[in-house]
């Protein structure tokens, strides 16, 4: 019987000249020429025509995986052109159920978990879904098969699979695309039976098919040529069903929300992730591969600095972290070395005035060096660091004496020719021997070993090895080794009783040195004030510069690893083009299925980076 138009009073979905236009090559190429029609719930609707017809393209609209050019398309009264990308997912996973002609099932998944992705993407928990998807199969005749992949199942169960998939929300509609095509005459017939038992129990299905006996099946018959409806026409011979006991279109219990549905999202994501590794073994250990030959040249590196960072501040423990010292010339020279070389020694007069200046306030301790060369009995050593100082000097910093004792006020007062040695002199001089009250001479001169200092650590990158010094009272050295009058300069070691107040402290000695050289107001400073900061400060910047020297090559291995992975997931992008079709066709949003990609890639990166820094 031929129906007299193609609107129902209350339709399920309803379409208004609708158009659609593709550009191809440059120029417009219609598959939808101006449709018309209205499909009521619970209809069984087979649409017909030959190849260009438009039957896919009205299928596509019809389900929201296309929209029209132009034309009105209202599904349950909705607008769908006014929908957004999110809603058109919604209602492909809520209301449309898609079944193909080649099954488009997820062959990396069993069969089970198939039928549960629209549940996933429905936010549906995770123990409702897996009894939905079982009482789905059951439904189709799968409860035995659900643990098998789609590669184990015969082209009849697959497609019985895909039915199973598309009603396990209750969807109002069901869409099926050439549903037989794959199958032989006697498999097709079985998944048919499926289609009118389903429509027996009030689903409204739509199939596209070019085969009469297929559309047969069908209540109603709408045929297309060159994008038109060209007939539209009802018949009540249809064969009929045993209604499939199942719950009612649209029943469904309350999804997560929120955390939980992103809980769910992420889980989801995740194991799509670890699949796909599993799935190409070879090709992600290889991609790993490349991430932690990246990560361990960047630990390595940074393990590097760190230790470099370290053996500095060790090297330098003995210059204390709260004490300025005041010399003629900065520790750190880059520019101007005429300048500073020109400026007059700082004296011993000078050091005893801002020890008066700031006697009680902070502790003074003056230094004079000089190298000279060691002999005891038939050993000697070339060079070593002598030091004149006070008994102070051990207040200043973490080093004491390992044995014996240090320098005492008694030893600089009356100018006793004691010494204080380094472990390395030690072990130069006396091997295992006690050195303590053993004469040594330095340069022309006799002294007393009175002490040993503890070991400090030493020489680091041309700085000082604080184990190859004497210490000898500062008024013995000048007496041995001259040093009246400027002719060797001194530095000034002062202390601050607090960290907190070095800063002011060294404003306050930098305006005592100017009294004490009588400087003009607007005369620059001709002495410098040198802190543990300076030496640290300058190290760090050359460590910044070997870092970032190191960081840019090792940079360059996890770019090469990045390129990786890069290279990876274009190749697993493309392989599953069709992977990404299916999921958007269950209902998956761009976000879910970006985030699935995201989520491979970032396993493969966290494989990799805890692998390189184990």
């Amino acid at each position: 019987m031929t129906r007299p138009d193609s609107q129902v009073e209350h339709p399920t979905l309803s379409l208004r000249d609708v158009v659609k236009t593709y550009i191809v090559g440059g120029e417009p190429a219609s598959a939808l020429n101006g449709v018309t029609l209205d499909i009521a719930a619970n209809e069984y609707v087979a649409i017909m025509g030959p190849s260009g017809s438009g039957k896919s393209t009205l299928m596509n609209i019809i389900g929201c995986l296309d929209v029209p050019t132009s034309g009105a398309y209202l599904l349950e009264g909705e607008a769908v052109a006014d929908m957004s990308e999110d809603r058109l997912a919604d209602i492909r996973n809520r209301r449309v159920g898609f079944v193909f002609q080649t099954f488009n099932l997820i062959p990396r998944a069993d069969i089970r978990h198939n039928v549960e992705l629209p549940l996933v993407y429905a936010g549906v928990p995770k123990a409702e879904r897996r009894a939905r998807a079982e009482m789905a199969l059951e439904i189709v005749g799968l409860a035995d098969r659900m643990r098998h992949r789609p590669n184990e199942l015969s082209g009849g169960q697959r497609q019985r699979a895909a039915i199973a998939r598309a009603l396990v929300l209750n969807p109002s509609i069901i869409l099926a695309d050439e549903p037989t095509g794959n199958l032989d005459t006697k498999t097709g017939d079985g998944v048919m039976a499926v289609f009118d038992r389903l429509h027996a129990a009030g689903q409204t299905i739509i199939l596209v098919t070019h085969e009469e006996y297929i559309a047969r099946h069908a209540r109603r018959t709408i045929r297309l040529r060159d994008g038109l409806v060209e007939s539209d026409t009802t018949r009540d011979d249809a064969p009929r069903g045993e209604p499939i006991a199942r719950a009612p279109v649209g029943a469904g219990t309350r999804p997560l929300q929120g955390l939980g549905r992103l809980a769910a999202g992420f889980g989801e994501a995740l194991g799509i992730a670890f699949r796909a590794i599993g799935a190409n073994k070879a090709r992600g250990a290889l991609t790993t591969l490349g991430i932690i030959i990246g990560i361990v040249a960047v630990v390595l590196t940074m393990t590097a600095v760190n230790g470099l960072q370290n053996r500095l501040r060790e090297s330098f423990s003995a210059v204390g972290s709260d004490v300025v010292y005041v010399s003629r010339m900065p520790w750190i020279v880059m520019n101007d070395f005429f300048t500073f070389r020109n400026r007059p020694n700082i004296d011993l007069r000078e050091a005893g005035e801002l020890e008066e200046k700031l006697r009680g306030r902070a502790v003074v301790n003056p230094s004079m060096n000089t190298q000279r060369d060691l002999k005891y009995r038939a050993e000697s050593m070339e060079g070593v660091t002598i030091i004149g100082t006070t008994e102070r000097l051990t207040r200043l910093s973490s080093a004491q004496p390992q044995t014996g004792r240090f320098l005492l006020g008694f030893d600089v007062s009356f100018k006793k020719n004691v010494c204080v040695i380094g472990t390395d002199v030690r072990d130069a001089l006396f091997g295992t021997a006690d050195p303590i009250n053993k004469i040594v001479r330095i340069g022309p001169t006799l002294f007393r070993v009175i002490g040993v200092m503890e070991k400090q650590g030493g020489s680091f990158l041309g700085g000082p090895n604080f184990d190859r010094q004497i210490f000898v009272p500062i008024t013995s050295f000048v007496k041995a080794f001259g040093g009246r009058h400027g002719r060797s300069e001194v530095n000034i070691a002062v202390k601050s009783p607090t960290q907190e107040g070095l800063a002011e402290l060294e404003f306050e000695v930098i305006g005592e040195m100017r009294k004490i050289r009588r400087l003009r107001p607007a005369e620059p400073d001709n002495f410098s004030m040198n802190k543990l900061d300076t030496l640290v400060g300058t190290f760090g910047n050359v460590m910044g510069i070997v870092l970032l020297v190191g960081l840019l090559v090792t940079g360059i291995s996890l770019f090469v690893g990045a390129i990786g992975v890069m290279n990876i997931m274009f190749v697993s992008v493309t392989e599953r083009t069709r992977e990404i079709g299916i999921r958007k066709a269950i209902g998956a949003t761009r976000r879910s299925i970006l985030l699935q990609f995201l989520f491979e890639s970032s396993a493969i990166c966290l494989l990799g980076g805890a692998a390189g820094i184990l």
